[in-house]
């Protein structure tokens, strides 16, 4: 198939926008094998959520990109520009990366009969360049649940769930029991799920989803202290401990809820080998 332009492209995949969204890891799966599992070249990290993923995201690649591991992000949507999805060290994907990895994708779908989603052309191109830039790392944001997303074709190192509130409930379910369920999808056997602040309720759903699975729930109500919480305009800076190790953080990131994001993304870095001063840095620059 012959080169495409990145306008050729960017309006192809838009194109895609308008067959909506049809869960399920059957396609994607394909697509990812045909184009030789990219995904299996990096360790993972799925982030879920009902609000939160994106700041979550940020925070734990710059953290990740601190430490010295190139890292890649997956953000969806995107806030000004399509390249502000596929992120490698804090700098958007190249256009010619991303006119590439689009023709790669349309090539196996249109060879082997697969109508994907946008959702999945993009993931399976995010997955396709962090490969090929060689990365270490990629933090995932998921795009509706978890279960059935097609970011869910990975199998992460470690997963987290920042938050769970009823949304998408034609989708995910009516109850907050059975959104925990698909949200707790992204979780591994024998693997750590951070979990930011939830209630009572959810966290009974989450602990018996994770038993059911045998994935190993890490709550940062339980395990990460924080104290000498300090405003300055709208930023805050508190201590936090987690995993016997203690941290100074300051974040970047406006709003009292980026601290429950921060605890959640410093916990997954911390899991995932990142130092003390890759996570104070990380999340001072987030």
């Amino acid at each position: 198939m012959p080169p495409v332009s990145y306008a050729r492209a960017l309006a192809e995949i838009y194109s895609l926008d308008k067959f909506g969204s049809r869960p399920g890891l059957e396609r994607i799966s394909q697509i990812l094998a045909l184009l030789g599992n990219p995904q299996n070249s990096y360790k993972c990290c799925c982030v879920a959520g009902s609000n939160g993923k994106g700041s979550t995201v940020e925070m734990l690649g710059c953290i990740l990109s601190e430490n010295g591991w190139k890292t890649g992000a997956y953000f969806s949507p995107q806030i000004e520009e399509f390249p502000e999805r596929i992120r490698i060290n804090g700098k958007n994907a190249d256009t010619k990366d991303l006119a590439a990895a689009y023709a790669k994708v349309k090539a196996v779908c249109a060879k082997n009969g697969i109508e994907a989603t946008f959702f999945e052309v993009v993931t399976a191109m995010a997955l396709l360049i962090f490969s090929w830039r060689k990365a270490a790392f990629a933090v995932l944001e998921v795009g509706l649940g978890g279960r059935q997303d097609a970011t869910n074709a990975v199998e992460p190192e470690v997963s987290a769930i920042v938050s769970i509130s009823l949304e998408h409930t034609g989708v995910l379910g009516d109850t907050v029991e059975k959104i925990a369920h698909e949200k707790c999808g992204i979780a591994r056997k024998g693997k750590p799920l951070v979990v930011g602040q939830v209630n009572s309720k959810v966290r009974a759903a989450i602990e018996a989803e994770c038993k059911a699975i045998g994935a190993k729930p890490i709550f940062i109500s339980d395990e990460v202290a924080i104290s000498n919480l300090k405003k300055k305009g709208r930023n805050y800076s508190f201590k936090a401990s987690f995993n016997r190790s203690k941290y100074a953080i300051s974040l970047a990131a406006p709003g009292f809820f980026q601290v429950s994001n921060a605890s959640v993304a410093l916990s997954a870095a911390s899991l995932l080998g990142a130092k003390k001063g890759a996570i104070e840095n990380g999340l001072r620059s987030a």
